[in-house]
C-alpha cells in the first residue's frame, strides 16, 4: 500500500539542503608541523592525520619542518610548499599542532591571517590554550 505522503516547504527544504551537502567535496588540508631536529616527528604527525581523518578531510600534503618553532616563516622551505598549495585551491586549510607552528612572531602571524584570509581558508590547531601560548605539554617543541 503505497500512501501519499504530505512534506511541508520545511521539510522540502531540509532534505534538499542534506542532497546538496552530500555533494559537495571533501575539503583538503595540509598537515604543517614544525618542530626540533631530536623530536619524533611520528607523533605529532599521527595526531594531525588523526584530527583531518575525524574530520572526513582528505590530506593534500604532510609537512614537517625540522627546525626551532621560533624560525621565521621565510627560513622554512616547507611553509613556502604549504603556502603554494593554498594559493593554487589544492588545499583549503592548514592543521598544525599549535598556531606558534605557523608564525612565531607576530608579523609572521599576520602574514598567514592574511594569507587565510586572501583565499578564504582555515588554520586550526590541534592543541588549544585560553591565551595562545605554548602549553608545557608541548614546551619542548618550543625551545
Amino acid at each position: 500500500m503505497v500512501t501519499d505522503v504530505k512534506r511541508t516547504p520545511s521539510d522540502r527544504e531540509r532534505r534538499r539542503s542534506i542532497a546538496d551537502a552530500a555533494t559537495l567535496p571533501r575539503p583538503a588540508v595540509v598537515l604543517y608541523a614544525c618542530i626540533q631536529q631530536s623530536q619524533d616527528a611520528e607523533p605529532v604527525m599521527e595526531e594531525l592525520r588523526k584530527f583531518a581523518a575525524a574530520r572526513d578531510w582528505d590530506v593534500a600534503a604532510e609537512l614537517c619542518e625540522r627546525r626551532p618553532i621560533a624560525t621565521p616563516l621565510d627560513g622554512r622551505p616547507y611553509w613556502a610548499y604549504a603556502e603554494e598549495l593554498i594559493r593554487s585551491r589544492r588545499a583549503q586549510g592548514i592543521v598544525t599542532q599549535l598556531r606558534a607552528m605557523c608564525g612565531y612572531y607576530t608579523e609572521d602571524r599576520d602574514r598567514v591571517n592574511d594569507l587565510m584570509a586572501e583565499h578564504q581558508v582555515f588554520i586550526l590547531p590541534t592543541v588549544l590554550t585560553a591565551t595562545g601560548a605554548v602549553p608545557a605539554t608541548a614546551a619542548s617543541v618550543a625551545r
